[in-house]
């Protein structure tokens, strides 16, 4: 692939838009999955919940969480108005039955009240918070006292060997993580750390190593 291709690559990954954003939203869902699945599955979320994600993409997995346990008030954020539209579209039936949200956002500012939701989450968009220090900050302002912030991320080593990774991403293993946590509300209870296969974006089988990272706001 040309340079030019590589790099709108990267930018349709931050933020999809357009005909090849809506191609692009509905990989990245695929190329996710487990790693959204295994996320959910370490929420272990509770009748009642407030949760909030940021970054839904196109929102396909947003049944599962649901399943998970009854009257959850779930709250979606994107910067992308393509996937916001579409995380709507796809989920118009569970939005009849659910208390489910979606909304904009400009990926700095958390537009809700300060200690509002139990839990947050958030796949594959670590890499993409500029500056990572106040939304980390943010998430914390957020969540409630020993509330828990769910960050999944492909570990840096991984990450290099992408070749449409560049300028739009900031990399991290989790020492970096730990060091962004630093000085903030937030305290990492553990990493899990995870292996999947996964088909990059230039079309190739890869041995994906991922982290989740637990992390609880102090009371």
């Amino acid at each position: 692939m040309q340079e030019h291709d590589l790099k709108q690559i990267a930018k349709q990954l931050r933020c999809p838009s357009g005909e090849f954003g809506v191609q692009m939203g509905r990989g990245m869902a695929k190329s996710n999955k487990d790693m959204t699945n295994q996320t959910i599955e370490q929420m272990d979320i509770h009748d009642g919940e407030w949760i909030l994600e940021l970054g839904h993409g196109i929102g396909d997995h947003l049944a599962q969480l649901l399943d998970k346990a009854a009257d959850i008030h779930y709250q979606g954020l994107e910067i992308s108005p393509l996937m916001h539209d579409e995380a709507i579209q796809l989920n118009k039936s569970l939005m009849a039955y659910h208390d489910i949200r979606f909304s904009l956002y400009d990926g700095r500012q958390l537009p809700f009240k300060t200690a509002a939701f139990d839990k947050v989450l958030t796949v594959n968009t670590l890499y993409f918070w500029s500056p990572a220090k106040p939304l980390m900050n943010e998430i914390a302002r957020v969540l409630k006292p020993n509330g828990l912030a769910f960050i999944t991320f492909a570990q840096k080593q991984f990450m290099k060997t992408l070749p449409f990774v560049a300028d739009e991403f900031q990399l991290y293993d989790n020492q970096d993580l730990a060091k962004l946590v630093n000085n903030s509300p937030l305290k990492i209870i553990e990493f899990i750390e995870k292996n999947d296969w996964a088909k990059s974006k230039s079309g190739q089988m890869v041995d994906r190593e991922y982290t989740v990272a637990v992390l609880q706001r102090q009371a």
